[in-house]
């Protein structure tokens, strides 16, 4: 499944990467599929945001075929 990834993690990694998901997609499964592929980046993804269908999920569960987009957006500060 392609996830698309913003900020440090698309300068580190790339704008979108392709990853394996199991047919129950949850934000706990995203994340380790990509600490797993990208084990460099780990602190970064543990502590990014998910969103699917372009609303931040927490505890939520989703059929892959429900899944339109995923996106992760890692902390950032500004000011």
């Amino acid at each position: 499944m392609k996830i698309k990834l913003f900020a440090q993690l698309a300068d580190a990694i790339a704008p979108e990467v392709e990853v394996e998901l199991a047919s129950e997609v949850t934000r706990s499964s995203i994340l380790t599929a990509l600490m797993d592929k990208y084990p460099l980046q780990a602190d970064l993804i543990k502590m990014s945001s998910v969103a699917i269908n372009q609303t931040y999920v927490y505890d939520e569960s989703f059929r892959s075929e429900e899944v339109q987009e995923i996106a992760i957006i890692p902390p950032v500060s500004g000011g």
